[in-house]
């Protein structure tokens, strides 16, 4: 069984992240079935109780990076794991990219819409300003650390030995959008081919981003920080047309393209940093 982790360290990785996670979260949408209709007679220990498998599964990217680190690469591996989890020293400007080029993305569709008559995005007048850098700064210290310790911490820490940052930016985007199917249906009951296609591409493409972003400073912290950027950004300049969307997914797409094609770090001198 080893000997096979070793051989194929990121598709062990993958079907670790889906049982971990898809076991807590199909759980979940199982016991709350019955309360469905009326969610207020759901006993508040039963709540509790989902609302520990939902954390659980949210962890499971990072629970199966942990876990195959340790069982492939030991103590000494674990550390240099965690060491890049938390690395913190890098070029500032690294820093101003995971803060402020998501908002600048999305601010240009979301800037065409208004100019087209377009109204805010609901959150933005449902929070406010005050509401918005509170929300965010939450976000900042909660973080998306949970999966990008997998997503980047592990796949993508053992597949830029080997593969190009194009590939891998498929490999591992890909399944990542496969892996939050079951959110998907305990927010809204059902799921939305279209919609579920338009964001499988957006994270897709946001992949592009993060692996450059990693391969440059070889942090989990920074890549963590670019996502919860991305979320929020989602989430409070989001586009309300098919045009917007359209536009939105191609910025996203050329800049992170022309980031890994021509600025990436070489596959072979990363590997030379980050594995003995």
């Amino acid at each position: 069984m080893k000997a096979y982790v070793r051989r194929h360290p990121v598709l062990t990785y993958f079907f670790l992240t889906y049982i971990i996670t898809w076991t807590c979260w199909f759980t979940v949408i199982l016991l709350i079935e019955p309360y469905i209709a009326a969610p207020e007679l759901a006993p508040i220990s039963l709540l509790i109780f989902l609302e520990i498998l939902l954390k659980i599964g949210v962890f499971g990217p990072g629970i199966a990076g942990l876990i195959l680190t340790l069982t492939l690469h030991g103590k000494s591996g674990l550390r240099d794991f965690v060491s890049r989890i938390f690395k913190w020293k890098v070029n500032p400007i690294y820093y101003l990219f995971a803060f402020l080029i998501p908002i600048v993305i999305y601010m240009i569709p979301l800037s065409i819409e208004l100019m087209l008559g377009e109204s805010f995005p609901n959150t933005i007048a449902a929070y406010g300003l005050i509401g918005f850098l509170f929300h965010y700064m939450n976000r900042l210290l909660l973080g998306n650390y949970e999966e990008e310790i997998g997503w980047r911490g592990f796949a993508q820490h053992h597949l830029q030995k080997r593969q190009s940052p194009i590939k891998m930016s498929l490999i591992i985007g890909l399944p990542h959008a496969i892996w939050h199917i079951p959110m998907f249906l305990i927010e809204s009951g059902s799921l939305d081919l279209l919609d579920f296609l338009i964001y499988t591409i957006r994270v897709i493409l946001f992949t592009f981003l993060a692996t450059w972003l990693y391969s440059k400073t070889q942090s989990v912290l920074l890549t963590a920080l670019l996502h919860v950027t991305v979320n929020e950004s989602s989430l409070f300049l989001a586009v309300n047309t098919i045009q917007g969307i359209f536009i939105l997914m191609v910025i996203i797409g050329v800049v992170g393209i022309i980031l890994i094609l021509f600025f990436a770090e070489n596959r072979t001198k990363v590997a030379d940093i980050v594995e003995p």
